[in-house]
């Protein structure tokens, strides 16, 4: 209906902004399993999200260029009520910390911060016990946060396009890590311990400093060259030891090299030993016991809904987002934010 004239010209009612409180009377929104929220609602999530206790898949991030000017600018404390998150994605707003309540999500496996402006982790994030992948990839990191290095069940790290600088012996912790992408970084030496990640299968190290490899690549048998071109990634970097034409030859060509010449490298972390002795502490200091969690029973899963803000279409589900999103292989270098400033 139109308003009455102020001026001889008719009022067009303004349509308001999609809302998740305008879908409330759905019988079934508190049983929705996966959640895709953008537009107005990404930059004010409306209250009733946070009442969606069977959640498991939330993607609280920017879809298209169109949408882009909508975006998150904290993360709101009450994230920690929906304790069912198995996945959560943040990247591509405009954070510049991660609550301490977010940490309180123990059933999270999968987590994407890529693309935001963040310089640290809180120390609880260590909490994070089943976390088996995370996107850290431009942001302003100057190196991983020691808390990263408690995630023993973390496979799939993505640090790539930060400021990083020097990585710590603790990444040897990271005993079940498959990939590991540190590409555009500031490295110029990695510690011998990540010869402690047998599993690694995936390795970018491309665009840094770096002179040499560590003896321990010799020792990574997975990172397999000659079948899986993709599975590291040297280039743009000024490679001495070994040369970079032995580097690009594999594992065994490395440890060949390393073994007819054993004094070709001086080794260091990047970190001097009072530097490791006190960022080792500080990381241990006020240890917490693991929260305490229970597995999800069979019937929990039988529910599952979709549900897409601002589109006539369903969201399309877990599998195939999170595919497109980078998740679990090299490509999530690919979807970084353009014009990030170094």
């Amino acid at each position: 209906m139109e308003e009455a004239p102020i001026d001889g010209r008719p009022t067009v009612a303004t349509k308001p902004p999609p809302r998740l409180l305008r879908d409330n009377v759905d019988p079934s929104i508190r049983k929705y399993k996966q959640l895709k929220v953008s537009g107005p609602d990404l930059a004010d999530p409306p209250d009733i999200l946070f009442e969606l206790k069977k959640l498991k898949f939330l993607d609280l991030s920017p879809e298209r260029e169109t949408c882009l000017h909508f975006k998150l600018m904290k993360v709101p404390r009450r994230i920690a009520s929906l304790e069912n998150l198995t996945f959560l994605c943040l990247g591509t707003n405009e954070l510049t910390e991660i609550p301490v309540e977010l940490c309180g999500l123990v059933k999270l496996e999968r987590l994407i911060l890529s693309n935001n402006l963040l310089i640290t982790l809180p120390k609880e994030f260590r909490q994070l016990q089943r976390l088996q992948s995370l996107h850290l990839a431009n942001n302003y990191f100057e190196e991983i946060p020691r808390t990263v290095f408690f995630l023993k069940n973390l496979e799939f790290l993505d640090a790539s396009d930060n400021k990083i600088s020097r990585i710590p012996r603790d990444v040897g912790n990271l005993v079940k890590l498959h990939t590991l992408l540190l590409y555009f970084n500031l490295l110029s030496t990695l510690p011998e311990e990540l010869g402690n990640c047998l599993n690694l299968h995936t390795v970018w190290l491309g665009m840094n400093s770096l002179l040499s490899l560590p003896r321990c690549f010799g020792g990574l048998k997975h990172l397999d060259w000659a079948d899986q071109p993709l599975s590291s990634n040297l280039d743009g970097n000024p490679l001495e030891t070994p040369p970079i034409e032995v580097c690009l030859q594999g594992p065994d060509a490395i440890a060949d090299f390393f073994e007819t010449n054993p004094r070709a490298v001086a080794y260091t972390t990047g970190f001097t030993a009072e530097e490791d002795k006190k960022d080792c502490e500080r990381a241990h200091s006020d240890d917490e016991a693991p929260t305490a969690f229970t597995a999800m029973s069979p019937a929990d899963l039988n529910s599952s809904g979709s549900w897409s803000v601002e589109s006539s279409q369903s969201f399309p589900g877990a599998g195939r987002r999170a595919a497109d999103r980078g998740f679990g292989g090299p490509i999530a270098v690919i979807h970084h934010r353009k014009g990030k400033r170094k």
